[in-house]
């Protein structure tokens, strides 16, 4: 088959079951609420007629039972990210004893029954260790690591000082590239 029949079969396939949503009066997709207690996050996944809900758990500190109990008890399914940062979103050392974080990822797992699970480890404090055998710079804040992802790999180490040391803004940060490295992986 070739590449446009296969797009629009894509294309038809999304949009059949895109229209079955609509006819059920149901989304097929989830919602992520930040604000508000559990009740409130239910209150609005049920307006929008959603089936999933996605939550968020720190990787040292993941057992929310009531959230988790609360959730599935009010028939929704459970999308959940596990964030292996510190606290305030500060770049963390990747995990050097990786027996014992696929140990704790593994009880994470067993623990709760999810639709699926987004485990995060920050994968550009993993790219400066690579190139550097040193953890990124813990004063390097949450948009600055998101622009640096861009950099190329030959100016990625530096800039990522320079933003440091100037505390340069995502933006800036963006203009100073230049070798410019998509990020065509991410959803």
């Amino acid at each position: 088959m070739n590449k446009k029949i296969q797009l629009i079969a894509i294309l038809v396939a999304t949009f059949i079951a895109v229209s079955n949503c609509y006819v059920h009066a149901q989304s097929c997709f989830g919602v992520l609420v930040n604000q508000g207690n559990t009740d409130y996050q239910i209150g609005v996944a049920r307006q929008l007629g959603v089936q999933c809900i996605r939550t968020s758990r720190n990787f040292d500190n993941w057992r929310d039972d009531l959230k988790y109990n609360t959730l599935t008890k009010a028939g929704f399914k459970i999308l959940l990210n596990v964030k292996y940062s510190a606290q305030g979103n500060m770049p963390r050392p990747y995990p050097a004893d990786l027996k014992k974080y696929k140990d704790s990822l593994t009880e994470i797992l067993s623990y709760y029954k999810l639709e699926l699970v987004v485990i995060e480890n920050e994968e550009e404090n993993f790219r400066y260790y690579l190139a550097t055998g040193k953890p990124q710079d813990s004063r390097l804040k949450m948009p600055q690591i998101i622009a640096l992802r861009f950099a190329g790999d030959d100016e990625y180490v530096g800039l990522s000082k320079k933003a440091v040391e100037q505390n340069m803004s995502s933006k800036e940060i963006k203009m100073a590239i230049q070798h410019w490295k998509g990020d065509y992986n991410r959803l």
